[in-house]
């Protein structure tokens, strides 16, 4: 039986045979203008605190509008979300520390409130500062050395329960982590 080879517009230059397989682009060259200079030199100014990177993980997997970020970057934040076979470029990788080591928190910032030309990326300009940067110390976890890779506060549904704002979001946040996706610790 003759093999088929296939070449995928979110991974040029790659070819899969025998099935649908995708990985992560790491690194990604982007060509994403550059965020005003005022903007450059933003810190995040709010800690990395749970309550704050839970907020933020909230805003991805479900508040964010126009849609949740998820959708494009995948629960993961690899890039492989449910949309990256219609996405030229494909959506930005998180998970890749040499990729997102060098943009600074302002370029981020910048990028989510205003969207990214001639990408896929919409601008969340309904999002408040203090969730754009709530956000911005979620996204930056993936590509940690102490990403947690899935593990997401599965160890501990008290604490999510104690900073949630509501049942349903619980219940939702334990419906997705809930899914086959999770490695136990």
């Amino acid at each position: 039986m003759m093999s088929a080879s296939l070449t995928h517009a979110s991974h040029p230059g790659e070819k899969r045979a025998d099935g649908l397989e995708f990985l992560p682009i790491c690194p990604q060259a982007r060509n994403t203008p550059s965020a005003p200079e005022e903007f450059l030199r933003l810190s995040n100014p709010l800690s990395p605190s749970p309550e704050n990177i839970f907020a933020g993980q909230t805003l991805f997997h479900f508040d964010a509008k126009p849609g949740p970020c998820r959708v494009c970057h995948g629960i993961s934040g690899n890039g492989l979300g449910i949309l990256f076979r219609e996405l030229t470029p494909s959506p930005r990788n998180f998970t890749c520390n040499q990729t997102m080591a060098p943009l600074p928190d302002g370029q981020l910032y910048w990028i989510i409130k205003n969207g990214s030309p001639g990408t896929a990326m919409p601008a969340f300009k309904n999002l408040e500062n203090d969730q754009i940067w709530q956000l911005i110390h979620y996204i930056r976890h993936y590509s940690k050395d102490t990403h947690w890779r899935g593990r997401i506060y599965r160890s501990n549904f008290s604490f999510i329960t104690r900073i949630a704002k509501t049942k349903t979001r619980v219940i939702k946040f334990q419906n997705i982590i809930g899914g086959s996706w999770i490695k136990n610790p």
